[in-house]
């Protein structure tokens, strides 16, 4: 098996944050591609190892057009549970629109079109994922829709959304 982890690429809309260059992905999916060749893995299992998509560094949350200041996830009442203001609904409105924007841009499609692109194993096997959350995607944790809105940009490949991981 060929376990690849990458970590922390808080990938943003851009306006907070710069984003790696599309082209780095396109150099890490030639070399995954290689070890993996060289190596003939049997399975190639990808770990995405927390604060890969980054729905808080963006200026989004600072227009008014958006988001009123008591309605952000971290004001307001918050709910014990969740530590993020009670209004769930609005607050998976307001990372729902943000994540669109993460997705739309072109380093985030690089990212993802390097995962969908990498080669199947010697046995025919495409890679599976695992996403394991962090503190800047936990809200993650708290609306399966947006897990649902990350998946549906993986081509069908088993993307599996944790607090952990672990591979014996």
């Amino acid at each position: 098996m060929k376990l690849v982890i990458i970590s922390d690429t808080h990938l943003s809309d851009g306006t907070t944050s710069a984003n790696p260059s599309p082209q780095a992905f396109e150099i890490l999916r030639n070399e995954i591609e290689e070890n993996t060749l060289a190596n003939e893995a049997q399975e190639i299992r990808l770990v995405l190892l927390g604060d890969i998509f980054d729905p808080v560094r963006t200026d989004w949350w600072f227009e008014p057009a958006n988001v009123q200041p008591k309605q952000r996830p971290w004001n307001g009442e918050l709910d014990p549970r969740t530590g993020m203001n009670r209004d769930s609904a609005e607050v998976e409105r307001q990372f729902t629109a943000v994540l669109r924007r993460i997705l739309d841009h072109p380093a985030t499609r690089a990212f993802i079109e390097m995962i969908n692109t990498l080669p199947t194993t010697k046995a025919g096997q495409r890679p599976a994922l695992a996403y394991v959350l962090g503190n800047h995607d936990r809200a993650f944790n708290n609306f399966p829709s947006l897990q649902q809105m990350v998946r549906a940009r993986f081509g069908g490949l088993p993307l599996d959304f944790a607090n952990s991981f672990t591979d014996p």
